[in-house]
């Protein structure tokens, strides 16, 4: 809809024909095409409409020599709700700050890919498109208790005694508008016995080259007692390396493959390395300071990990505030090109 929108208010019907085509073309694949092996429900004809409108986008840009980067504030999703674009020659960072600042859509235009193209058949609330804790997107924040472990820091993990958390996912944030660095704002809210405590959060976001750098920080309440929790940053990454199994982790030395197989734990990494050749793409996270990273298969309750097309990892950290305490941590995502395994096919 925004490509369609573009072209609309644009006079050159010469430029505009071929993409008015290509549009249409993408429609009438996934209106009339849909099965059990095929459809815009698997990842593989999913990246495959992306990558047409990601070219489109790149192609659109070019025409309008648009140096630099670029902020719009636009309903992407048509839900009646703003969402945040952050775009650069070589990336384009899509959040929806209404629900948490998680991004939904992240385009690596070099190799005109979405990271976040994966389908969760979990069913949704409708009308949402994106909703917060089901969708596979990036950067989903969530304050548990500190006994909470492994791949159990999800929407349906089962509630636990002692101090529970609202995931700010779930939590309405206003918008800041500052330079070229969007900020989200929330709170998490905390029940402890009879009291209750709310933790403000923030999230800064930057887009610069091939890095998109975001930075979160939560301060304690103004009560005497201090209070402790566990942060988890999920991130959802969809690749085709998932479903056939051929992407990898990279700590140090140490290389960590068949990632939908089971649950794969780093413990205490300020680096590690997403590595995906089936599509030629390498992610490399930094961070501030060491945490544990969880990386275990996307999939709903119930469904065999093996059908996984999409891994979450799970960035964790205990944190403890007191009196007026404050956490935070700095991290950054590089997306760089490596060599394909295979030469890639256009078709569905």
């Amino acid at each position: 809809m925004d490509i369609a929108d573009s072209i609309e208010s644009r006079k050159d019907s010469k430029h505009t024909e071929p993409v008015r085509k290509t549009l249409f073309f993408v429609q009438d694949i996934n209106r009339y095409m849909p099965s059990t092996t095929s459809g815009f429900t698997r990842l593989r004809d999913r990246m495959w409409c992306y990558e047409k409108l990601i070219e489109l986008e790149r192609g659109l840009r070019e025409r309008d020599d648009i140096a630099g980067g670029q902020i719009r504030i636009a309903d992407f999703l048509r839900n009646g709700s703003k969402s945040i674009i952050m775009t650069n020659k070589n990336l384009a960072v899509y959040l929806d700050h209404k629900n948490g600042g998680s991004v939904f859509e992240l385009d690596f235009r070099r190799r005109r890919l979405n990271v976040c193209a994966g389908y969760n058949p979990s069913r949704h609330a409708l009308p949402m498109v994106i909703e917060p804790g089901l969708s596979y997107t990036l950067f989903v924040d969530r304050f548990v208790e500190t006994s909470r472990r492994r791949n159990s820091t999800g929407p349906r993990a089962p509630a636990s005694s002692g101090i529970s958390f609202r995931a700010p996912t779930i939590t309405r944030s206003r918008r800041q508008k500052r330079a070229s660095r969007p900020r989200c704002t929330g709170r998490a809210r905390s029940c402890r016995a009879t009291k209750t405590a709310r933790f403000p959060w923030k999230r800064c976001w930057a887009l610069k080259k091939t890095t998109p750098r975001s930075r979160l920080s939560t301060s304690s309440p103004t009560t005497p007692y201090p209070y402790m929790f566990r942060l988890a940053i999920e991130l959802t990454f969809s690749l085709p390396g998932i479903a056939d199994n051929t992407a990898y982790l990279v700590h140090g030395k140490h290389k960590r493959a068949a990632l939908k197989d089971g649950l794969v734990e780093l413990p205490q990494a300020a680096q590690w390395l997403l590595c995906d050749p089936a599509c030629g793409v390498m992610i490399h996270c930094t961070l501030q300071k060491p945490v544990d990273v969880w990386c275990y298969p996307a999939v709903p309750p119930g469904v065999d990990p093996q059908q996984a097309e999409a891994v979450t990892i799970v960035l964790t950290a205990p944190v403890t505030l007191d009196g007026s305490g404050m956490w935070s941590l700095l991290g950054k995502l590089q997306f760089r090109r490596m060599a394909l395994s295979r030469k890639p096919t256009d078709e569905i």
